[in-house]
């Protein structure tokens, strides 16, 4: 096509044959690679991009120093890479279309065109509707209206920012965008948002996240690799049935579940209850350690009852938190005081003990010989976990291999292995006579296994648990084992 040709050789790739100037990119190209297209020319001085490409990313020069004119066509979407025609000091002309919506970190930078067209608005940087960077010693970030971009990197180590406010209409947080802006710690996201790249928001102190679209899309690595708790939906009820990313992304579900109980029907309000007493405890202990008011007073009908409110006050207090404890405390008052608090009690003290049906969700067992069951897995989601002296009519006598273990070779969602990871306590009942070769193998948080007296045989149970305690008679085979390696001992 003119001096083009398209090859198909490792994938679609275009290659320029024609002897520079001014050259157009023709429609045909579409999609194909323009990587290695110009990369032996030295004498270009305009490039014009068709509409049909798309979106735009590593474009090589063999000679950047000759270009001064670039033209992106009505119907280009995206200029993806990082440092996009940055510094070629002739470049005094670009053309950027309408239809742009995303601009790579640092493009165009420290050309004749960027220094005369980047607007600096109370220390943000500007190109047109891309929010591309900051003054470094900037404290107050109020992104200007009609921004549809925070780019990548816009604020990376900004480390005096405090407070950045983001208004509707912005879709994108780029990579890198507030990487290691460690003094302010709340941000919100307003629906507009649909995309939160990688690393955006590895920021020390970064405590509470406000994201008022639940179906924007986060990357797995937008807190970088530690998890974060802080990040809640506040205009929506629904906690998602699928959250995408790696384990640090099931966060997600602490602080979906908020306001707006009129929002969905009940039938989908039924449904979130039950995804919050499945994970009451965990959510409420989340809840509290954020000190989440907000998310509290949603989860409250649900996860707050006559056996934790005293315990929720108490940590309300320790943290020295007066919101959290007068909410709390005039809870207790309205709900959970008097008779109504005398049912409550009586109803948690005589509940019905789980159905073998619902046992069977959280525990793997295998018949022996005799007819009893040993615990091959445990699949809830409880940090502290009293195991079963039975299922139906039979007894539980003995713990297997790897049962609790999150490294166990036995294939299991995500989501358990981390659940497991988290156990501090575990209760064996009596009739237990046998925990087998890594049953709770690095349990790297369990602090406390109370062991029955009848208890006659530990195979190697703890490797890797350098937290644990075990709690058992004294005089029991459990004291024995845990002297003969090294592990606490408590007698109960």
């Amino acid at each position: 096509i003119g001096d083009f040709i398209i090859r198909h050789d490792y994938g679609a790739n275009v290659y320029y044959e024609g002897s520079g100037g001014d050259v157009t990119i023709p429609e045909e190209v579409g999609d194909a690679s323009l990587w290695h297209t110009f990369e032996n020319v030295t004498k270009i001085t305009s490039l014009s991009f068709p509409g049909t490409v798309k979106t735009v990313s590593t474009v090589t020069l063999g000679n950047r120093k000759t270009l001064r004119r670039l033209v992106f066509n009505e119907g280009i979407e995206a200029i993806t890479e990082t440092n996009f025609f940055a510094n070629c000091k002739e470049l005094k002309e670009i053309s950027l279309p309408e239809s742009l919506h995303y601009l790579g970190a640092h493009a165009f930078q420290k050309t004749p065109w960027y220094q005369e067209h980047v607007e600096i608005v109370d220390g943000c940087h500007y190109l047109g509707r891309f929010l591309v960077d900051s003054e470094e010693d900037i404290q107050r970030a109020v992104v200007r209206e009609g921004t549809i971009m925070i780019c990548g990197k816009a604020f990376m180590e900004r480390t005096e920012l405090q407070e950045v406010i983001i208004p509707d209409g912005v879709e994108t947080i780029g990579a890198q965008a507030f990487f290691h802006c460690d003094a302010f710690s709340t941000i919100r996201l307003p629906s507009s948002v649909k995309r939160v790249e990688k690393w955006s928001l590895v920021c020390r102190g970064l405590k509470h996240i406000e994201i008022a679209n639940p179906e924007a899309e986060i990357s797995e690595d937008a807190f970088g690799k530690e998890s974060f708790g802080g990040i809640f939906y506040p205009e929506y009820a629904y906690i998602p049935t699928e959250v995408k990313g790696s384990p640090e992304q099931m966060k997600f579900f602490a602080y979906c579940y908020l306001t707006s109980k009129d929002r969905f029907s009940p039938e989908l309000q039924a449904v979130n209850n039950a995804e919050v007493k499945k994970r009451k405890k965990a959510l409420l202990d989340l809840i509290l350690e954020k000190e989440n008011v907000q998310a509290l007073r949603s989860i409250a009908p649900v996860a707050i009852s006559a056996a934790n409110i005293s315990a929720s006050i108490e940590v309300a207090q320790r943290k020295n938190s007066p919101e959290l404890t007068a909410y709390l405390l005039d809870w207790k008052e309205k709900h959970v005081s008097g008779p109504d608090l005398e049912k409550q009690q009586k109803k948690e003290l005589n509940r019905d003990p789980m159905s073998a049906g619902e046992l069977k969700k959280i525990w793997g067992t295998k018949k022996l010989a005799d007819g009893n069951l040993s615990i091959t897995s445990y699949k809830g989601n409880e940090t502290e976990i009293t195991i079963p002296e039975c299922i139906g009519k039979a007894k539980i006598t003995s713990i297997g291999s790897e049962a609790f273990s999150p490294f166990s070779r036995q294939k299991m969602p995500d989501e358990i292995k981390e659940a497991r990871k988290k156990i501090c306590s575990v209760t064996i009942p009596n009739g237990v006579t046998s925990i087998d070769f890594f049953a709770f193998s690095y349990c790297v948080n369990l602090k406390k296994v109370i062991v029955p007296a009848s208890v006659t045989t530990i195979n190697m149970a703890f490797p890797g648990c350098s937290k644990l305690t075990i709690y058992a008679p004294a005089g029991s085979y459990a004291e024995k084992h845990a002297k003969d390696n090294n592990i606490p001992f408590e007698a109960e």
